[in-house]
């Protein structure tokens, strides 16, 4: 999607089904706590995504893997788990990625950039919480 306005729909209904699974989750009783967060994290991400949207192209993609680069280093700040190399792993994945978005000219660094700290950041405070 090159233009700002065809994200629009597409980005309501992801977050639409991600709070349909947030309240379907809600009725398992056993369900972790840091997985409800992960879930409500990651449709503020959403709705925060669609508000930029209507402005600036911000990337979706890096927005996804931002989110799970600070999943993972939350989930193994929590639990004490050393999850550096999954880490490091995700680090170059995320770096191939974003290469990729700025190669292909679908974004500008800047958009990369926020697009990887909103995910990353508002999804470990989620799952850290």
């Amino acid at each position: 999607m090159k233009e700002r306005r065809e994200r629009i729909i597409p980005t309501v209904c992801t977050g639409f089904f991600y709070l349909l699974g947030f309240f379907l989750l809600n009725r398992i009783p056993v369900v972790p706590s840091f997985v409800k967060g992960f879930m409500l994290a990651t449709i503020l991400v959403i709705a925060i995504a669609l508000g930029i949207t209507f402005f600036w192209k911000i990337s979706m993609h890096m927005i996804g893997i931002g989110g799970l680069t600070g999943a993972i280093l939350a989930v193994s700040i929590r639990f004490g788990i050393d999850a550096w190399m999954i880490f490091t792993f995700i680090l170059l994945i995320s770096g191939a990625l974003g290469s990729s978005r700025l190669y292909l000219n679908a974004h500008t660094p800047a958009q990369v950039h926020c697009g990887y700290l909103l995910g990353g950041v508002v999804v470990f405070w989620g799952v850290l919480m």
